[in-house]
Parts: structure tokens; C-alpha cells; sequence
């Protein structure tokens, strides 16, 4: 009786040990999940397709992330854009494919 006893306790230590040793590998893979590994990088060209400058997005000036978030939201506008007037749908669309062209 005392041996199965025995072996009982040392199940139940493992069993905890194991379950520890998985809530740290999941804690883990959380805490490096929830780490930004992207660096969004902003460049500048010229009319000629020359790169003028490429600034790693956090180090911009608040005057050139507000002209950023005003593009992005005139993108979201023209590209959610839904009217019955075909010429300012047409406008609208143009407008949006104006943001995939280079230069």
C-alpha cells in the first residue's frame, strides 16, 4: 500500500512540474508573439523614381505624420466610397488606384 502511495505522490509532482514547465513555454511564446518585429520604413522618391530618403516610420515628424494619416484616411474614404453618381464613383476610384502608382 505505502509503495503505490509513493508513486502516486511522485506522479503528481510530475504532473505539476510538467504543467509549470507548459505554462512558461506558453507565457513565453506569448511575451515574443506580442513583440513588434516589423519595422515600417517611409521612403520619398522624385518624379524620376529616385529614392530621396528612407526614415524608419517612428522617427518622423508629427507635420509629416499628419500629412500620412490624411493620405491614409483619403484612401480608406475613396476606396469605401459606394454612390450612384457615376463620374464621382469613376473620381473616387482613380483616386484610389493613384495610390498603387509609382512616382
Amino acid at each position: 500500500m505505502g509503495h503505490v502511495q509513493q508513486f502516486g505522490t511522485l506522479g503528481i509532482f510530475i504532473g505539476v512540474a510538467g504543467l509549470l514547465i507548459g505554462l512558461a513555454a506558453v507565457g513565453g511564446i506569448t511575451y515574443i508573439g506580442s513583440q513588434s518585429k516589423i519595422i515600417p520604413m517611409v521612403y520619398e522618391q522624385d518624379r524620376a523614381g529616385n529614392y530621396i530618403s528612407l526614415t524608419r516610420a517612428d522617427r518622423l515628424s508629427p507635420a509629416k505624420i499628419d500629412d500620412y494619416r490624411t493620405a491614409v484616411w483619403n484612401f480608406i474614404d475613396n476606396i469605401r466610397m459606394v454612390t450612384p453618381d457615376g463620374e464621382l464613383q469613376r473620381k473616387a476610384v482613380l483616386r484610389t488606384y493613384a495610390f498603387f502608382i509609382p512616382g
